[in-house]
């Protein structure tokens, strides 16, 4: 235990018990998101893939989604953003299953040399904050899935107020427009990682900016919808 923690004691976010940011039996109970969308059009999809009538040019192949965003997952992922505990963000990634990276496995099997890419912040938000929470999870995934990331590529030129704080879907499409820019060579196949993903308006735009400068394939990955 570090020096942190002994000032200040991790606590489940489930529950409210000392000891770790969430006990084995909140971790038996974390919502599984187990029915994957189509995130062009937010219907049902098998295994997070883009409906054939929904794919473009500048679309993602699909999508995973790990977790429902309520109750102990809202809590561990406010701590990663707003009380800057890297720890549970790492917790996040360790209580994904086999099951829920299935999606992902299977576009790494047809695009083995694919690297994470983690959306990025804006320099001004990730100095205040000390780190990106998209970097923390997208660290531990491409460790578990033994693949590189890489932080240098994609970059955030337009700074926005946070997504969250913007209610209506056409809103959040208009705030984030032209928001990214890639700044190196970008590779054939991304992963693109972020925490939460609502209406997918973050993840379709660095999706597309990626496409637009060569990307062949991507595919979005996010801990909670």
């Amino acid at each position: 235990m570090n020096f942190f923690h002994l000032l200040f004691p991790p606590r489940c976010y489930g529950c409210g018990c000392l000891g770790r940011y969430i006990c084995s039996s909140c971790q038996k109970q974390l919502p599984v998101c187990r029915d994957q969308r189509c995130l062009v059009c937010e219907k049902p999809a098998v295994d997070g893939v883009t409906h054939a009538r929904c794919k473009g040019i500048y679309t993602l192949d699909g999508m995973t989604e790990c977790f429902w965003y309520h109750k102990s997952i809202k809590e561990w992922i406010k701590s990663i953003k707003y009380q800057f505990v890297r720890d549970a963000g790492e917790m996040l990634i360790a209580n994904i299953c086999d099951e829920q990276l299935y999606s992902v496995r299977q576009f790494l099997h047809l695009h083995p040399n694919s690297v994470v890419l983690p959306i990025p912040l804006h320099w001004k938000r990730q100095w205040w904050r000390g780190f990106n929470q998209a970097e923390v999870i997208g660290k531990v995934l491409a460790k578990r899935l033994s693949i590189s990331m890489d932080t240098k590529i994609l970059e955030r030129k337009k700074h926005t107020t946070p997504q969250a704080e913007v209610v209506k879907r056409k809103d959040r499409l208009k705030h984030i427009a032209d928001a990214f820019i890639v700044r190196s060579l970008t590779p054939e196949s991304v992963i693109l990682v972020d925490d939460v993903c609502t209406t997918g308006a973050t993840m379709r735009e660095a999706a597309k900016t990626l496409r637009k400068a060569g990307a062949k394939h991507v595919w979005g990955f996010a801990i909670a919808r």
